[in-house]
């Protein structure tokens, strides 16, 4: 194995997560685990809220309340600016 092969960069992500080579504290290693754990958990969470916000926002739940048989729900109204593009560069007669 060298430098042809993969092993290299997996190295590179282990030796970054594996904190019994940087400290042997246990305190400070679990405090490292914690503060990796719950920012990754709020960076899911900006995710899932801004996903929730812009579904909301840009939502046709109104028109649908309206007219229920005649349009579908939808969490982003896309379609009418699509066929305008699409008319735009003559993909639509």
């Amino acid at each position: 194995k060298g430098l042809n092969t993969t092993t290299w960069i997996w190295n590179l992500h282990l030796d970054a997560h594996d904190f019994d080579i940087h400290t042997s504290d246990l305190e400070e290693i679990s405090q490292k685990v914690f503060s990796a754990y719950f920012s990754q958990l709020s960076i899911i969470s900006l995710w899932l809220s801004n996903m929730y916000f812009h579904g909301a926002r840009f939502s046709n739940y109104e028109t649908w309340l309206s007219y229920p048989t005649n349009i579908g729900p939808s969490a982003q109204v896309v379609w009418p600016i699509a066929y305008k593009i699409s008319e735009f560069i003559g993909l639509v007669c």
